[in-house]
């Protein structure tokens, strides 16, 4: 399981800490290929 943190050094449960991944994923130069897939997939679905 993946710990989160903010700013506060709090760590980040549920939902948010789901987003604070995704979010930290995209900004990566290096993004996992099942990840590109997946967010391929979601452009796809939301055109």
């Amino acid at each position: 399981m993946f710990k989160v943190r903010d700013g506060n050094d709090s760590d980040i449960k549920g939902p948010e800490r789901v987003r604070q991944i995704a979010k930290d994923l995209l900004l990566q130069p290096n993004q996992p290929s099942d990840f590109i897939e997946l967010k391929k997939l979601i452009e796809a679905r939301m055109k």
